[in-house]
């Protein structure tokens, strides 16, 4: 492709991010409200998920970085002669 080509095209996208993002937003319908019957309406009573956190990548470095030798260092001793 030409360089006069791949600039066209690199404007073209650039303004049409810059135009989309300027844009106003679609409008949306009013959704017609259910009429509440005569009915009891029960509350569903459900306990709160437990939240699971992931390991602590904090403790599993520095016991990486206590665990690895203290004379090796980045390269191979016979790379940096």
């Amino acid at each position: 492709m030409s360089k006069k080509f791949q600039m066209f095209l690199a404007l073209l996208l650039a303004l049409s991010m810059v135009l989309g993002a300027c844009g106003s937003p679609a409008s949306v319908e009013p959704v017609a409200e259910v009429e509440a019957t005569e009915a009891v309406m029960e509350e569903v009573v459900t306990e709160e998920p437990a939240v699971e956190t992931g390991p602590d990548v904090l403790a599993l470095f520095t016991d990486l970085a206590a665990s690895s030798p203290a004379d090796k260092g980045t390269a191979p001793s016979n790379l940096l002669r």
